[in-house]
């Protein structure tokens, strides 16, 4: 057989080819990209580890000078020639120099060290190893002075970051020019003034050898492309003074910080240029973080120069696959093609091409089933047909044919008479049929084998599927069984209850009276039918005879109860809920004694009183009561049991109560609008206070002071200094008031209060404001942030 030829002509040869040609190329394919893949993580791990290690020996420069500058600061601090520096009252002008001399030679000998200074909180007097501080050169001495004089707020024994040109603009964000670190020595325990400023020993630490030893390990990293750089806690880098950054520093930081959780490790960060592998080490003592950044090019060279040996490698190995799949798939297909061609002579008779659309093994498989099908399906059908027949119309079968149809071999009914006919109802029959089709055709034949097993047991039983919602079970019980319901109720319990385990299938059923002749089992089956429908009042999982159903069907009172229809009107209208259900199920439960027709009819004169109700409602009403009527009606009548309605209708109440009742949310803007509206009305007024409020909204003072801040976030008297002042500095841009007359018209009564208020809020007095202004000419002054 020509080899193109086999293959065009083959489903299953080609699919076994396929199959064989993807398994190969993808196993080929995985296991090339999986160690390339390996190795790039390798690589990548041994850069981040070699990155690590040189920050870590950076944390180690950093931490021996800090333990050198911290021994000198401690050593300064408790120096007996120091300590009348700190807390001397008056200076001795013939000793000063020999401890500045003594100062200076310390700074020497120390190379981080620039300049010793030392602040005596007492004099307010600073004494410095550095000539142009001590001589306040370009306004050094006042700058720093003013930072040290604050509080005991700066940090001790800890590098602060300081540059010495305070006007000098950082250019970009994030960036922290660095001049000096600052070091510094207090104790405010001994020697604070009363502002709380204490006596300090400060060591001011040069640059250099912080920024000189990153750039030597730079250079020893053996990649020039390497920058190493340090951030602190608040994401700015130390760069020095005139040094630019050569990335985006405010969307590195972030990303820094992020990962921040770790006292270390790596991240890839992409820059407008290209992909960065970013490397962090945090120091605990400081909160700083030694950040290594170097392009993800450059740290995976070697494993991209791979890429293209791995790519031919790959590329050779799928093609090898590909060649081997043609004798490999002809090999393992031969025993398909011995059995093809076996099956061949009988199958023509059945007429079933091998087409495009099958594969061999299906071809074969089918051709061999529909042989046996046919046969089987003309009997089958025609018989299921006249079982149903014989279910809907009995009186119509003769003699001759019920006792031919009960001859068929399937057939169990037997022809000597004595029948019982059970009805059997899938419970929630609207969700059941959303199942998948295929099994709703399984379902019948499960439930008709468990069936007839189970009641077979003990009487000849014939399942009849009726190709809707229900199916029919002809129970031939003979003329001597006496008790046949008391007998059959276990039975079908017994169905209910392993249908529910194995398919999670609820069923209903309901059992007709006995009959002597096969002429009344049509008879028997609407009987049976027609008790079913009391599953309405029994629900779902209902097991029903007549004498469970006699006394409602014996039931003649009318299907409407007036005096309970009344009383569920006035408590929708009145919004009770609790009345309202309570006499919902009395009404109910009313209902559930009647007829089934009566009962119907009282459900659905319900929906109708209530849609009444509603309408008159609303024609009363400014905002109406929205109810989609369809839908409840929809639900209303397409449920089962009269638990579901009382369910749909409970459900129908809560959204009327829930639109009848007003919004607790909208009453409590209502006060806070009012209460914002009385502030605007009244700041003017000095009596105006929580409780003057609360009087006039006749309401509790907590309650009001409460409420307000819960939804305001900020309290009633704070919220009505913040509406004084912003008055208040209104007209203060009015030169026609003055202090005194704008203190009167925004509610205060001392200007010492209005002063301290005013101060709190924008950080100045309402005379330095308006001169401010003036000075500054129109517009918004300036200092007011």
């Amino acid at each position: 057989m020509n080899f193109f030829k086999l293959y065009a002509t083959r489903k299953y040869l080609r699919r076994l080819l396929a199959t064989m040609i993807v398994i190969m190329v993808a196993l080929v394919t995985s296991s090339s990209l999986l160690l390339y893949f390996k190795s790039e993580r390798t690589v990548l791990h041994m850069q981040s580890e070699a990155n690590l290690k040189i920050l870590s020996q950076i944390d180690y420069n950093i931490a021996s000078m800090n333990e050198s500058v911290k021994n000198m600061a401690i050593s300064v601090f408790f120096d007996t020639d120091t300590i009348p520096l700190l807390y001397g009252a008056d200076e001795n002008v013939f000793e000063l120099p020999s401890k500045l001399l003594k100062l200076d030679h310390l700074a020497s000998s120390n190379p981080y060290l620039h300049a010793i200074t030392i602040f005596n909180a007492n004099s307010d007097t600073f004494y410095s190893t550095d000539m142009l501080f001590q001589q306040d050169a370009d306004g050094l001495l006042r700058r720093f002075g003013d930072r040290v004089r604050e509080d005991d707020s700066i940090p001790q024994l800890q590098l602060i970051p300081l540059q010495w040109n305070a006007d000098a603009d950082r250019g970009e964000s994030h960036r922290r020019p660095v001049d000096l670190f600052v070091y510094s020595v207090f104790m405010p325990q001994n020697g604070s003034r009363a502002g709380g400023t204490s006596s300090k020993v400060l060591l001011t630490v040069k640059p250099e050898w912080l920024f000189d030893n990153l750039h030597l390990l730079n250079e020893l990293s053996g990649n020039a492309r390497q920058t190493i750089l340090i951030m602190n806690a608040q994401g700015e880098w130390f760069v020095r003074g005139g040094e630019p950054l050569a990335f985006e520093p405010e969307r590195l930081s972030r990303a820094v910080l992020e990962h921040s959780q770790q006292a270390n490790g790596s991240f890839t960060f992409r820059t407008d240029d290209a992909l960065q592998m970013v490397s962090f080490k945090k120091r605990e003592s400081n909160g700083w973080y030694l950040v290594s950044i170097q392009p993800y090019e450059a740290a995976l060279g070697d494993v991209f120069e791979m890429r293209g040996s791995f790519a031919l490698i790959a590329f050779m190995l799928v093609l090898f696959s590909i060649m081997a799949s043609f004798p490999l798939s002809r090999r393992l297909y031969k025993p398909i093609e011995k059995l093809l061609r076996q099956a061949r002579s009988p199958i023509p008779a059945a007429g079933l091409p091998l087409s495009e659309a099958q594969d061999e093994l299906a071809y074969i498989t089918q051709a061999m089933n529909d042989i046996e099908k046919d046969r089987e399906n003309q009997s089958d059908t025609l018989v299921h047909y006249r079982l149903r027949k014989l279910l809907a119309d009995s009186p119509s079968f003769d003699a001759d044919s019920f006792r031919e149809l009960t001859g068929k071999p399937r057939v169990r009914i037997d022809p000597s008479g004595g029948y019982v006919v059970a009805v059997a109802k899938i419970d929630d029959f609207k969700t059941y049929s959303r199942l998948a089709p295929a099994d709703r055709r399984l379902h019948p034949f499960a439930i008709g084998n468990i069936a007839t097993e189970i009641v077979s047991s003990r009487f000849e039983t014939q399942f009849i599927d009726m190709k809707s919602d229900h199916f029919g079970l002809i129970i031939s019980i003979g003329d001597g069984e006496a008790a046949a319901q008391e007998t059959l109720l276990p039975l079908l319990r017994r169905v209910q209850t392993v249908v529910g385990q194995f398919y999670r299938i609820s069923l209903s059923f309901a059992i007709s009276g006995k009959a002597p002749d096969y002429r009344a089992i049509s008879d028997l089956y609407r009987d049976a039918c027609a008790l079913l429908q009391y599953r309405m009042v029994y629900g779902r999982h209902a097991l029903l005879t007549a004498e469970h159903v006699q006394a409602n069907i014996d039931n003649t009172a009318l299907p409407i109860n007036p005096q309970l229809e009344k009383r569920i009107i006035e408590d929708l209208k009145a919004n009770r809920p609790a009345a309202l259900r309570n006499h919902l199920a009395q009404l109910l439960e009313y209902a559930s004694k009647l007829s089934y027709d009566h009962m119907q009819h009282a459900i659905l004169h319900v929906f109708i009183v209530i849609r009444s109700a509603v309408t008159e409602m609303n024609n009363n009403r400014v905002l109406a009561i929205e109810v989609d009527w369809q839908d409840v009606h929809g639900k209303m009548f397409e449920s089962e049991t009269l638990d579901e309605i009382r369910e749909h209708l409970h459900e129908l109440f809560d959204r009327l109560t829930e639109q009848i009742r007003p919004s607790p949310e909208t009453r409590t803007e209502v006060i806070i609008d009012t209460i914002k509206e009385l502030v605007y009305a009244q700041y003017a007024d000095p009596d105006l206070s929580l409780q003057s409020i609360a009087d006039s909204m006749k309401m509790s003072s907590a309650y009001l002071g409460r409420l307000f801040r819960a939804n305001s976030s900020v309290s009633l008297t704070e919220y009505m200094n913040d509406v004084r002042l912003s008055e208040a500095l209104r007209l203060l841009e009015n030169e026609r008031y003055t202090i005194n007359e704008i203190m009167e018209k925004v509610g205060y009564r001392t200007q010492s209060h209005f002063f301290k208020q005013f101060k709190n809020k924008y950080g100045t007095t309402p005379k330095e404001y308006r001169l401010k202004r003036s000075l500054a000419g129109p517009g918004p002054a300036d200092m007011i942030t």
